[in-house]
């Protein structure tokens, strides 16, 4: 027979799991102390992952920009840090403004720029660089891309964000050389005010948040999507991550880097599901 204090043992275990079930999202932004460039730079590194960093710049306002954790219910990703094309406090939900966002009034970034429709040019870029000697041929970590812009905006606001490695865009559709944008990843335009009608562009790797479903801000995000590039081993290489808004200032779009998983790809590959959960 349980004893009454084992009952209330077992009830306060039960409590205590449904919280962190329900861990809600958490963000803080870059405040030159204790999160810095360099702090987020080093966080992004795995576990044996045979890689040094060896420097990093962060070049953005510092409120767009920060770490986060309790992600796994909401994005896919517990813990890591966020560039935002606003601020970091604009993802937290309840998801209650049709256009969350905050005009910086800074500029875009050239690398993104070619990323966007021609004619359009990004706007409040935050870009963190990082550069790094691997003694490995390939790298590989794990991210989730979201944004305001979805539902309403899609195919008429391409908000983009880019993972420059040696000055190439490894930011795109798993197989393909697609850049990971609004308007490459949705299950339609809403039409002001209805739920996306499919079948969009990638549907499958498509989270609707409108209505929504997440304690979150964003309308919508990716599924946790793989990074993987080529690299020069015992060499420096850098990897720039940016992201911006386009054509206009309004309607943030972050996107989420998970902590612990930058590392040599086949070694990312067996450790991945462990450490992602499908949000």
């Amino acid at each position: 027979m349980i004893s009454f204090l084992g009952r209330v043992a077992a009830g306060v275990g039960l409590q205590l799991l449904a919280g962190l079930a329900h861990a809600q999202l958490s963000v803080a932004p870059i405040n030159g102390t204790t999160i810095t460039p360099s702090t987020l730079a080093q966080s992004l590194l795995g576990q044996n992952s045979q890689i040094t960093i060896t420097g990093s710049s962060y070049v953005g306002a510092n409120v767009a920009t920060g770490t986060f954790g309790g992600g796994t219910g909401t994005i896919g990703i517990e813990t890591g840090f966020l560039l935002t094309s606003g601020s970091v406090l604009s993802v937290l939900g309840p998801n209650n403004n049709g256009l969350a966002g905050v005009d910086l009034g800074l500029d875009g970034d050239t690398d993104l720029d070619a990323l966007v429709p021609e004619g359009s040019l990004t706007r409040d870029a935050s870009v963190l660089t990082i550069t790094f000697v691997p003694a490995v041929s390939t790298i590989q970590f794990s991210y989730v891309f979201g944004s305001e812009e979805y539902n309403d905006y899609v195919n008429e606001i391409n908000d983009v964000f880019g993972l420059f490695v040696n000055g190439v865009n490894w930011a795109v559709i798993p197989r393909s050389s697609t850049p990971v944008a609004i308007n490459n990843i949705n299950c339609g335009n809403s039409g002001r005010g209805t739920p996306p009608p499919g079948p969009g562009k990638n549907c499958n790797l498509y989270v609707n948040n409108d209505p929504p479903t997440r304690n979150i801000q964003l309308d919508g995000l990716t599924r946790a999507l793989s990074f993987t590039a080529p690299v020069n081993p015992n060499v420096p290489n850098t990897l720039k991550i940016a992201i911006a808004d386009t054509s206009d200032y309004d309607g943030d779009s972050a996107v989420f880097i998970a902590a612990g998983t930058l590392c040599e790809a086949a070694r990312a590959r067996s450790g991945r599901a462990a450490r992602l959960r499908a949000p």
